[in-house]
């Protein structure tokens, strides 16, 4: 479709494009920063879907096309959309890779996208010493565990829906983001005991760790990776311990064909306990989360 652009009328279009670009590149963002105010995301959340998504849409090509095509725009007004549609692709392809940077400068200025009602909401009363970054996957069985020990722990989860499941069931959660720094200053890292997060992402995990190592030397901190590298770096910045899941789940099946026989009872035993937690993590309202990208 955007072969039918004319290369003879670009002069004559350059600046009504420049001008539509500005707009979607302005103005888009700006609207669904608001829109997700409006549904209660963090200022983070909100950015990097409005930056993440300012380009003009590849649809709008088609509309123009058929636009053209019946003669209700002009060859010069569809040249205008397919130029601008070029710039904002290339401009946007940029953004998304600087946008950790961009939001890290300009956060302070964000705060407007973000509601109020989600700090009044955030306030723990309880005391807490161990904190769990990331619930929806295997957060669950950690969760547990904390329980069984009795810890004075709070949960930490930017999906608001995870929040608002957890609470539902008394368990002391906050709706946050690590890279909020005002967020993290109100969760008192210097006097946590156990950090863990089951974020998989490398920078996000690599933030945490620095932030608390500034605070809290003592804590013991319990990170995730996906591939070997990103844990050895995390390592490097100071964890205690990184979660493989793709290896530990290997190895774990490895000690069970090593110590169990072929046709044994230990394995219906198993079979029935690991059918039992997955019907208890599905009735906390937790899905498979979606495939992950190693």
């Amino acid at each position: 479709l955007g072969l039918r652009m004319q290369i003879s009328h670009l002069q004559e279009v350059l600046i009504p494009a420049i001008v539509l670009s500005g707009i979607a590149l302005i103005f888009k963002p700006f609207a669904l920063m608001i829109l997700g105010r409006w549904f209660k995301y963090t200022k983070r959340t909100n950015f990097l879907v409005g930056f993440t998504l300012a380009q003009i849409s590849e649809f709008s090509l088609i509309i123009a096309a058929l636009g053209l095509s019946i003669g209700q725009i002009s060859a010069m007004a569809f040249n205008t959309i397919v130029l601008a549609l070029i710039i904002t692709i290339f401009l946007s392809s940029y953004s998304i890779t600087y946008s950790s940077e961009v939001y890290n400068r300009f956060s302070n200025f964000l705060s407007v996208f973000e509601s109020k009602k989600i700090k009044k909401e955030n306030k723990i009363k309880k005391e807490y010493d161990t904190i769990l970054f990331g619930y929806n996957r295997i957060g669950f069985s950690i969760l547990k565990v904390l329980k069984e020990l009795k810890k004075k722990y709070v949960v930490v989860d930017f999906n608001p829906d995870i929040i608002n499941n957890l609470r539902r069931f008394g368990v002391p959660a906050l709706y946050g983001d690590v890279y909020d720094m005002d967020f993290l200053e109100d969760l008192k890292l210097e006097g946590a005991n156990l950090v863990i997060s089951t974020v998989p992402d490398l920078e996000t995990n690599q933030l945490l760790i620095n932030t608390v190592r500034t605070v809290n030397r003592k804590a013991v901190v319990v990170l995730r990776a996906h591939a070997i590298e990103d844990a050895l770096k995390l390592y490097e910045n100071g964890a205690n311990y990184v979660l493989t899941p793709h290896f530990l789940g290997g190895e774990y099946v490895a000690k069970m064909i090593r110590h169990t026989k072929i046709g044994d009872k230990d394995y219906k035993e198993e079979r029935e306990k690991h059918m039992k937690m997955l019907k208890q993590i599905l009735s906390k309202g937790i899905n498979h989360p979606e495939v992950e990208k190693n």
